[in-house]
């Protein structure tokens, strides 16, 4: 089955079928969509209004009772009475059992033309003196309260209460007592408890939406809920599960936030869901129907051409047929300029892979010279050795030994044995120039067994030799530097040479930038080529300068490259 899958997909007619239907499928579910996402946003939206325009009736009728009751508070802050013997217990700390009395009548006269007060404590600015107990004001009230209380300076903050009575959640009203009668002095403050049937009337009024959670938010961020809690919620399921609406008062700072379960408010999008389900169901089948005609109609010239695609004697075949297809027979033409240049380019091919075995052959003839070379330079260094010329024999030694060095076929070798070879090219060069040439090797023990590319410091010698030795009658001294730097090392070549003329250093450096592959960038310069070969086994981590002072004479030429310990 699987198999049977695999091959409908891959040949023209199950691509035709199967991206006709992906568009179909891709349509269908673009235009259900947006149905659907309009016509259910739409019944959200009314129901979301329905649901905002409760939970403001209820925060209305709501802060209407907080009026209310903050309108018998005042008169109550306000009174005479009330306001002498706050002022006489701040100044002169005194409290008679009449003061009690009188606070006591007041009291009782506002808990009763209010429905929902249940009680009221009196607070001077250090201790409660009503109900008389002189318990400090910070112990009975938070100092979040009095700090809120404080900064709405005659206002009532009305807030949650901390503990939870037998008959459900209180509110609790603080508020600053300003001394009308005494300059506006701060005079205390008072406490009001309201009664737990207000809270339970905001919620009957909410019973109506069905399922749902109420939370309200007092200003100092206490909350309480009623129906189901929203611990027992999932929080991670709020905005997939739940329709959020909430409102706050600017007047108590209270927020009504409401949790509806988002099944009450989708009731009626189910039907709908049935009707586009219905429709794609039945598009879909007259789609498939369709699909395979066409499919099957464009495919078949296709496979009649394909059949006449056969591969013969290694070479592919022209094909002749013509077809009512416009389209088939412009790709028919262009398959037969393909078979053309394709037998053309199979020759070319072909003939070119002869030409890179002969050369291949040549190359391997070309070693033999070499060889031969160092074969004779050994036989002629015996036969000195035998007539006891040993200057001439040590010459030839040397020689020899450095066609053997560069036929090595290993390309990456220590610099111990770079060194060894420059030590032979500088007897050979010593032989030429006599006296004239001396050297020295200052190298740091570490840095010896370091693996470098073949003939890297080779170039450097042999260019104090160009520009240094070759061009004065004077004694030339080279100094040969490598030291250890980070995870590589630098080396440097030193003569005491004439140096080289600015006209000369600008060339080199021009030659620096040539792109030509290495080998051919410069005959006249050898830095040139030793310069391209660091970038490329290096790159970007290789550097190679030159520093000449003809008048000092003096010139340095310093590598920097990294290096592979053996």
């Amino acid at each position: 089955m699987k198999q049977k899958l695999k091959l409908l997909g891959n040949t023209t007619s199950g691509q035709i079928f199967i991206s006709s239907m992906l568009v179909m499928v891709i349509a269908f579910l673009c235009i259900g969509g947006y149905l659907y996402k309009n016509m259910s946003g739409y019944i959200l939206q009314q129901s979301s209004k329905y649901i905002e325009t409760t939970v403001k009736q209820a925060q209305e009728r709501f802060n209407s009772s907080l009026t209310e009751m903050d309108s018998g508070i005042q008169r109550f802050c306000n009174d005479l009475a009330v306001q002498t013997i706050l002022n006489d217990y701040n100044h002169n700390a005194s409290f008679s059992s009449e003061n009690f009395s009188t606070l006591r009548l007041k009291t009782m006269n506002t808990i009763n033309y209010a429905d929902n007060l249940e009680s009221i404590e009196l607070y001077s600015k250090k201790a409660q003196i009503y109900p008389y107990t002189k318990e400090p004001l910070t112990t009975a009230i938070p100092e979040s309260a009095l700090a809120m209380a404080d900064e709405y300076n005659g206002k009532a903050v009305w807030l949650l209460s901390d503990s939870e009575s037998e008959d459900g959640h209180t509110i609790m009203a603080v508020k600053r007592i300003l001394l009308a009668d005494y300059a506006f002095e701060h005079g205390g403050y008072v406490v009001v408890h309201l009664k737990p049937d207000l809270m339970d009337s905001i919620a009957q009024d909410l019973n109506a939406l069905g399922d749902c959670t109420l939370e309200l938010t007092d200003c100092a961020g206490t909350r309480v809920s009623y129906g189901k809690t929203l611990k027992d919620m999932n929080p991670d399921s709020f905005d997939r599960n739940y329709q959020l609406a909430d409102s706050t008062s600017p007047y108590s700072g209270w927020t009504f936030s409401i949790y509806i379960p988002k099944e009450l408010t989708s009731n009626d999008i189910s039907w709908m869901s049935g009707i586009v389900i219905c429709g794609f169901l039945i598009g879909t089948g007259v789609f498939l129907i369709c699909s395979l005609f066409i499919a099957r109609m464009i495919s078949k010239p296709l496979s009649d051409m394909r059949k006449s695609m056969v591969i013969a004697d290694g070479k592919l075949q022209a094909n002749d047929r013509h077809y009512s297809n416009s389209d088939i027979n412009e790709l028919n033409i262009h398959y037969n300029a393909l078979v053309e240049k394709n037998n053309r380019l199979i020759e070319q091919v072909f003939e070119k892979e002869l030409l890179r075995t002969k050369a291949e052959i040549t190359a391997l003839q070309s070693q033999v010279n070499p060889h031969f070379i160092i074969n004779a330079l050994e036989s002629v260094y015996w036969s000195l050795i035998q007539k006891n010329d040993m200057d001439n024999a040590g010459i030839l030694m040397a020689m020899a030994k450095l066609f053997q060095y560069i036929l090595k076929e290993s390309d990456r070798i220590t610099i111990e044995q770079e060194l060894t070879f420059v030590e032979q090219y500088l007897q050979v060069e010593k032989f030429r120039f006599g006296n004239r040439l001396t050297w020295e090797y200052q190298v740091e023990p570490e840095v010896r067994s370091m693996q470098i590319p073949k003939l890297l410091i080779h170039p450097l010698v042999e260019n104090s030799m160009k520009y240094a030795v070759e061009t004065t009658s004077s004694p030339v001294h080279i100094v040969v530097c490598i030291a250890e730097s980070g995870d590589g090392c630098v080396i440097s070549v030193t003569d005491n040479g004439p140096g080289i003329d600015r006209a000369t250093m600008e060339r080199i450096q021009e030659s620096f930038k040539n792109t030509n592959p290495v080998g051919s960038v410069s005959k006249s310069y050898g830095l040139a080529n030793l310069y391209k070969r660091i970038k490329l086994y290096f790159e970007k981590s290789s550097e190679l300068t030159i520093e000449s002072e003809p008048e000092n004479h003096r010139t340095t030429v310093t590598m920097r490259i990294h290096t592979i310990n053996s």
